[in-house]
């Protein structure tokens, strides 16, 4: 046998190994890469930032979680703009920072 079938063969059975590897892994590493594919966003100062807080509500794979301003009328106008109405509305931008997610 030749030097390159050795090679191109060995190489076959890596991707082969590697893709029969993949196929059994655990759904909690597939979903771990679909979660990577998904953001939630707070939006801080929503004077013109209502704007972009309809923005991000139009855009899949975007989660606004957080409305911040120091105007409690503009923080209602903020969940207001949201459909779902699931962001939580904050005075304190501290609050959306030591938020884990």
């Amino acid at each position: 046998m030749n030097n390159s079938f050795l090679t191109n063969r060995r190489k076959f059975i890596k991707g082969s190994a590697a893709a029969g590897a993949l196929s059994l892994a655990p759904g909690s590493i597939r979903a771990a890469n679909q979660a990577s594919n998904f953001i939630r966003v707070g939006v801080i100062g929503l004077s013109r930032g209502v704007a972009h807080v309809r923005r991000f509500a139009e855009t899949s794979g975007v989660e606004v979680a957080y409305v911040c301003d120091v105007d409690e009328k503009r923080i209602s106008r903020g969940t207001k703009a949201l459909k779902a109405g699931k962001a939580k509305g904050v005075t304190d931008f501290r609050r959306i920072l030591e938020d884990d997610e």
